[in-house]
């Protein structure tokens, strides 16, 4: 969960190894609080999840507000 906007850049998420999906946070208006990524686990146990801020075009900003993780 993470606000979108017009200062807002992009994630990279990787989840144990895998190639990186790019999760873009630009929008034109300012939203907070939007589900920006759902991935359903390929197994219960322990997994690796990588995320990394990358700049889009000068916008450099990435927060992010929660994970959701539902059994």
């Amino acid at each position: 969960v993470a606000p979108k906007g017009p200062r807002y850049g992009a994630l990279l998420v990787s989840l144990d190894g895998a190639p990186a999906t790019r999760v873009d946070l630009y929008r034109r208006s300012r939203s907070s609080r939007a589900v920006v990524y759902v991935l359903n686990l390929p197994s219960a146990g322990d997994h690796k999840l990588v995320m990394r801020a990358r700049p889009v075009d000068g916008r450099r900003r990435v927060d992010v507000d929660a994970f959701a993780v539902i059994e």
